[in-house]
């Protein structure tokens, strides 16, 4: 049977099972009994320890779930819920349509854009959209994924009408999507429960800093604060924090801080947004976004047979600017090689960075407060 010890506890194998079966079998009742895998004897005792293997594991899913290392699924929830730590849901990704109309007609909310050439990689618009007008015109609307995660559309490639209606004649995205976000693995729950576990107490700073991250869909976070007098360089008023926060719902956001910082305590930032305290009293907190910064690219890629084409190494170099680049990172022309050099087909490469296109310099420089963006628009290839 299954035994703990200590270490731990430990199932049989369902040939072990079945092994232990088959002697006390012969034991009570022959012991000459057939138990090969051909008699009926045998195959009562395969499905028996196939059951019996089914519960012990069973017994080991919930002996694991005591563990925020063993823990899984369902399992690993529960566990992390105790200490308030909750798993990040998937998201889904928005994009802005430009959607073209004929004359006085109306495009409603749930219209249906796809990829070209991915009919499942469909766009829905959230709202109405009209045209006044009585000449056919582009107009702007926000549409979402229809689906969560990690959904990639680049600019101008959503450009299929998937639900016909009258007076839509086309569609397209002048900039990329932004992507949505897949459901928090295991392995990354588990990371950020040690780290909101961690948490200085001692320190106020790293105390909001940790409880904004906590914050659906905040990607970045960093607490300048002014502990003297006088405001400091940074335009920080006395005795006051100065919270910089990438992503994130500005309400929920300001919930956080105003529910995170010490009272007394100001609040500083280019954005400012109205909140309840426990008593319904409203309070005004600020933080601060930062600034984007637009990136160009330009790439030289020497191509050999079958290359994937342009357009997969502009989609590499916006992956992998989003991947490696947050607030106050500068950027690296050296840092794409290895993007680049992964489409198929392409042999060798240059790369050359900057803030305005093409792309002229092997380094760009960002500042504290700003963060670099990426997009498939801004990005040249020679091929």
């Amino acid at each position: 049977m299954a035994t703990l010890d200590a270490s731990g506890l430990t199932i049989r194998t369902q040939a072990e099972i079945f092994d232990e079966i088959a002697a006390e079998a012969k034991a009570t009742i022959d012991p000459e009994l057939d138990v090969s895998a051909e008699s009926v004897a045998g195959q009562i005792l395969t499905i028996c320890s196939a059951k019996i293997r089914e519960s012990e594991e069973g017994l080991l899913a919930v002996y694991s779930a005591r563990s925020p290392r063993d823990a899984t699924l369902a399992g690993l929830d529960a566990l992390c819920a105790l200490t308030g730590t909750r798993r990040r849901a998937a998201t889904k990704g928005r994009v802005t349509l430009t959607v073209t109309l004929a004359g006085s007609t109306t495009l409603t909310a749930g219209a249906i854009a796809s990829v070209a050439g991915q009919p499942q990689n469909r766009w829905v618009t959230l709202t109405d959209v009209a045209n006044p007008g009585g000449s056919p015109g582009g107009f702007d609307v926000v549409a979402e994924a229809e689906n969560t995660g990690a959904i990639v559309a680049n600019a101008a490639t959503i450009t299929t009408i998937a639900t016909p209606s009258a007076g839509w004649t086309a569609v397209t995205n002048t900039l990329d999507a932004t992507s949505g976000r897949n459901l928090e693995t295991d392995p990354e729950l588990r990371i950020r429960r040690e780290q909101e576990l961690s948490r200085p107490g001692t320190a106020p700073a790293d105390a909001i800093r940790a409880d904004v991250l906590d914050v659906d869909d905040v990607t970045y976070c960093r607490v300048y604060e002014n502990t003297s007098d006088t405001t400091d360089g940074d335009g920080i008023p006395p005795h006051s924090i100065e919270v910089l926060v990438l992503g994130g719902a500005q309400d929920e956001i300001a919930l956080q801080i105003w529910r995170s910082k010490a009272a007394g305590i100001g609040t500083y930032g280019t954005t400012t947004e109205t909140v309840e305290d426990s008593l319904g009293n409203p309070r005004t907190v600020k933080f601060t976004r930062p600034s984007t910064l637009s990136l160009y690219v330009a790439v030289t890629v020497d191509a050999g047979d079958g290359y994937a084409g342009d357009a997969a190494v502009k989609a590499a170099i916006v992956a992998a600017g989003i991947e490696r680049y947050t607030v106050g990172d500068d950027v690296k022309a050296s840092h794409f090689y290895e993007a680049v050099l992964a489409v198929v087909g392409v042999e060798d490469c240059s790369v050359l960075v900057g803030t305005s296109g093409p792309g002229a310099a092997t380094s760009v420089s960002v500042g504290p407060r700003q963060v670099a963006s990426f997009d498939t628009t801004r990005v040249t290839v020679t091929s």
